[in-house]
């Protein structure tokens, strides 16, 4: 049977993390998913770690590739996958039990949703817990205020293929907040956003995920997307579903 959700993860010398985000997926109790490990030519043992885990478990693929950055794994990724629900998962957090599930049940029971992750929470390296983003969950509250904040975690976000299809991969431009870019473009060409309003993610916090270059360079990307955003009108775009929709996850 082929998979419904493709779980695509791309690594650059995450052999201190990826393993434990490996099993998180692996452990889901949706069990119709493929994971797509792209390594980004790590010079460490992290495809090592992703051979030995695809040898141990035939859902878990692994995409052996040169070192072209995050942005150029993640859209490798995409077109290597085959399922219909795609989510692409950072080689150091952790999805809770239940995570997939939860969300593909919701694209099946709201079919005017393209995109829906859940809340979620920070943590370190000794898995002590640092706090939550703020998330709106509401469709038509994440379109309004998306000029202002990413309401969406990457790695919580399960997206409808037709979105790809629509809108095409990560931008290399916004290579820094591609995800920001990715779901802002979304929204612009017509697709709703949701969050289940549910803790099942965990994002983990380090030294290269914290530092000062990369949080400038986060800051000014996403202030690139958020003008555009707001240029774009998309903001005001909301439009309240029909009462009555057909179950489906095409």
């Amino acid at each position: 049977m082929s998979p419904l959700v493709s779980v695509f993860m791309p690594v650059y010398d995450g052999e201190a993390w990826m393993g434990e985000a490996i099993r998180s997926v692996l452990a889901q109790t949706h069990s119709r998913l493929e994971l797509l490990v792209a390594d980004d030519g790590s010079t460490d043992g992290s495809l090592a770690i992703a051979r030995e885990m695809a040898r141990a478990d035939p859902r878990v693929r692994v995409l052996p590739l040169p070192h072209g950055g995050e942005v150029a794994a993640r859209n490798a990724a995409v077109e290597a996958a085959q399922g219909d629900l795609l989510l692409d998962h950072d080689a150091d957090d952790v999805s809770l039990p239940g995570k997939l599930e939860a969300l593909v049940r919701h694209l099946a029971d709201h079919p005017w949703i393209s995109v829906v992750g859940c809340l979620g929470e920070y943590f370190d390296d000794t898995g002590r817990t640092l706090g939550r983003p703020h998330l709106e969950t509401e469709p038509g509250r994440i379109r309004a205020t998306f000029g202002r904040a990413n309401a969406m975690i990457n790695s919580a976000a399960l997206i409808r293929r037709r979105v790809f299809e629509t809108i095409g991969g990560y931008r290399e431009a916004y290579r820094s907040a591609d995800d920001y870019d990715f779901f802002s473009r979304a929204l612009q060409a017509g697709f709703e956003l949701a969050n289940l309003p549910v803790m099942l993610h965990r994002i983990r916090l380090h030294g290269s995920s914290v530092s000062a270059s990369r949080t400038m360079r986060v800051a000014d990307q996403a202030y690139r997307v958020q003008q555009e955003y707001l240029r774009s009108g998309a903001s005001s775009g909301w439009r309240t579903p029909p009462a009555s929709t057909s179950r489906g996850i095409a």
